[in-house]
């Protein structure tokens, strides 16, 4: 399952849009592959920039890798 939510349009926007740009989710995505290749649940933090509520630039701020 994948869930993607931000606290406005924008938000969600930039979200969607981060999984099409491997240079910004490509370090937590090869962390949370395992050696048999199964990706393990994990969470991503990003901060989005907004201009006239339009996502401008997404960076990852945190994450969390489930075991």
């Amino acid at each position: 399952m994948l869930l993607l939510q931000g606290l406005d349009v924008a938000g969600t926007q930039a979200a969607s849009e981060a999984l099409f740009h491997p240079e910004v989710i490509a370090t937590v995505l090869d962390k949370a592959l395992r050696p048999d290749g199964i990706l393990r649940p994990f969470e991503i933090l990003l901060r989005a920039e907004s201009i006239a509520s339009n996502a401008a630039g997404v960076q990852v701020i945190s994450y969390r890798i489930h075991d």
